[in-house]
């Protein structure tokens, strides 16, 4: 597929190719702790936090600010206080530069933000043309790889290790304690489990 081209005027933004416009962000929240459940996006406080972003806090703002948004979607949290990435969607074309549209309406919303302090200073904003896997939070026993069709990024875990129902990469020596019957399971980094 050819990549994804965006005509941007100071006026307005349009996506060629009849692709959707997709703009990625990451902001820091301040008054939080990072706890190790915040990646795997199952657990009870992932889905608290992204409830929180979505549909109490930034969701309800920028569908009331943005005209032609569609989604949000929160790729992940990761270690930093508690850096949120995320992803927004449009429609093909916006009569904004969306790139600074999003960048002005976030900062306004640190601003306004009630139960979240968010650090200003920390807000990035990138086009969909930005690497896919910048806003991506792998753990150590994983690495992101690029679809190459879809041009969507994702964690694949790294020799040795498995994810299980969308969980983070975890130790196959840990998930099949039956994996050396004979003796101790350990990863070699690089090359995988082995006894």
């Amino acid at each position: 597929a050819a990549p994804l081209r965006y005509l941007t005027t100071p006026t307005m933004t349009t996506a060629s190719n009849r692709q959707e416009l997709v703009v990625f962000f990451s902001l820091r929240l301040t008054n939080m702790d990072f706890s190790e459940d915040l990646f795997n996006n199952t657990s009870a406080e992932y889905r608290a936090l992204e409830n929180t972003l979505l549909d109490v806090q930034l969701l309800p703002y920028l569908q009331a600010n943005l005209t032609g948004f569609r989604k949000l979607e929160i790729l992940n949290f990761r270690k930093g206080s508690v850096v949120v990435n995320s992803k927004m969607r449009f429609s093909r074309s916006v009569p904004y530069n969306v790139t600074e549209a999003v960048r002005c309406l976030l900062e306004r919303f640190c601003s306004a933000a009630r139960r979240l302090q968010i650090d200003r200073s920390s807000l990035d904003v990138e086009p969909d043309r930005a690497d896919p896997c910048r806003f991506l939070a792998c753990g150590d026993s994983s690495h992101c790889v690029v679809d190459h069709r879809t041009q969507e990024a994702r964690c694949h875990c790294k020799p040795g290790f498995l994810a299980q129902q969308n969980r983070s990469c975890r130790s196959v020596c840990e998930l099949q304690p039956k994996f050396c019957p004979d003796g101790d399971c350990h990863v070699v980094p690089g090359r995988g489990a082995e006894c």
